[in-house]
């Protein structure tokens, strides 16, 4: 491993983001997959960390209490509540936010395993909110191939 290489594993990790090491470490104990799949995922990992962080996102934890989560909702007391009509189909299974350095955008992505019918239904009702939604396969951070990224940010970028 070069200097160079050990500077990107550096920043993608202070970054939030898996390098092909820690990738390769949290999908090798799944036997069930067929050869060369663990590594092909492990380097899909590490490539769309590379693109993400080149780009000038950071990957944060998405938890209940973050201002601007689409799943909570001002509560007449003044409190706020996580929308179960809004969270149902669990499409926001392996949860993080992608928050961009310089313009501080942020984009709250679930990775589920399959997009439902009642997942369908939650994100049409954010939609209707005002939420802009994109799914895209393609793009899952966590186990690749298996998952399926679903991207939500408001459409009226309050929170970019």
């Amino acid at each position: 491993m070069t200097t160079k290489d050990i500077r990107m594993a550096d920043a993608l990790r202070r970054a939030g983001f898996q390098t092909y090491h820690d990738a390769l470490r949290s999908f090798w104990t799944r036997p069930e997959e067929p050869p060369g799949y663990v590594t092909d995922a492990a380097r899909r990992v590490e490539e769309l960390g590379k693109v993400l962080l080149m780009a000038g996102w950071r990957k944060l934890r998405w938890t209940a209490g973050i201002p601007g989560n689409p799943l909570r909702h001002r509560c007449s007391w003044g409190g706020f509540d996580f929308d179960q009509e809004l969270g149902a189909g669990h499409w926001w299974d392996h949860a993080y936010r992608l928050v961009h350095k310089a313009s501080g955008r942020v984009i709250y992505v679930g990775e589920p395993y399959q997009v439902e019918v009642e997942a369908m239904r939650s994100l049409s009702l954010l939609a209707e909110r005002g939420w802009e939604i994109d799914i895209q396969p393609a793009l899952a951070l966590h186990y690749p191939g298996r998952t399926v990224a679903v991207r939500v940010r408001h459409g009226d970028h309050q929170n970019d």
